[in-house]
């Protein structure tokens, strides 16, 4: 039986994205969200994980929920740097963002609402990429955050 789950899950990477939406219509019995197609093959493959072993105890789903209810309020208590981590996308306050480029490691913190590079603030890593390189750079791209054009095309 765990061979079979093996090989429905190895499967999903060759399914185009309509063979994708038609087996998330099968497992799920609704229409698939429009998202990324690396997005329905983790959650396709969590399903048939879920379906062959169980999903989670009520116990571990109510506990989430409590969770996901209390970081809600604390966003909304602290509104100001909610409001501008939600319009820079920032990751987390505290993740080091470590990037090596042409030998040298470069290392950036993530600030409330900034980033912290060599002990000063910056409001992109555009900027930072740019005083690293010296030549324009998308940040989120350059310290791999986000996949650049040639990548997304792949």
């Amino acid at each position: 039986m765990e061979r079979d789950i093996k090989e429905q899950i190895d499967e999903l990477s060759q399914l185009s994205i309509q063979e994708l939406r038609e087996r998330w219509r099968t497992f799920f019995n609704r229409e698939p969200p429009y998202c990324q197609r690396e997005y329905l093959i983790r959650r396709l493959a969590y399903r048939i994980q879920e379906i062959a072993f169980g999903g989670l105890s009520q116990e571990t789903r109510n506990l989430l929920r409590k969770l996901a209810k209390e970081y809600r309020c604390d966003l909304e208590s602290n509104s100001s740097s909610a409001k501008a981590r939600q319009g820079k996308a920032l990751p987390l306050k505290g993740t080091r963002i470590v990037r090596e480029w042409q030998g040298r490691t470069y290392e950036v913190m993530v600030g409330e609402t900034d980033y912290i590079y060599e002990g000063r603030h910056y409001r992109s890593l555009s900027v930072i990429a740019r005083e690293i390189t010296g030549t324009r750079w998308n940040g989120p791209v350059f310290f791999g955050l986000r996949k650049g054009k040639q990548e997304a095309a792949k």
